[in-house]
């Protein structure tokens, strides 16, 4: 039976969950919003949803040439590519399921 997750753990991905749906409960109502209670035309609906579209991909740009540059660790993290993560069936590399073996 696996570990039981870390309350920290836990806690972020409840938040990580909440953020997640109430951003996606929110976008479709911004137009509606802008356009409605703001009073604003299409012209302006159109501008304010390119100008998000050019700061998500500019981050997107920024962001991997920032990744690109920090140094890389020299070992890597648990169950990336170099790992091997148990199926339920044990098997000689991994005598335990449910466990990460360095391959």
């Amino acid at each position: 039976m696996p570990e039981p997750l870390h309350r920290t753990v836990r806690s972020l991905g409840l938040v990580s969950l909440l953020t997640d749906a109430s951003s996606e409960m929110i976008y479709p109502l911004l137009p509606a919003f802008l356009t409605g209670t703001l009073r604003a035309g299409p012209a302006f609906l159109g501008v304010v949803e390119g100008l998000a579209e050019t700061v998500a991909a500019a981050l997107k740009i920024v962001s991997g040439r920032v990744s690109d540059r920090l140094p890389r660790s020299s070992s890597p993290p648990p169950c990336s590519s170099r790992t091997t993560c148990a199926s339920s069936s044990p098997s000689p590399r991994s005598p335990r399921s449910g466990r990460c073996t360095t391959s």
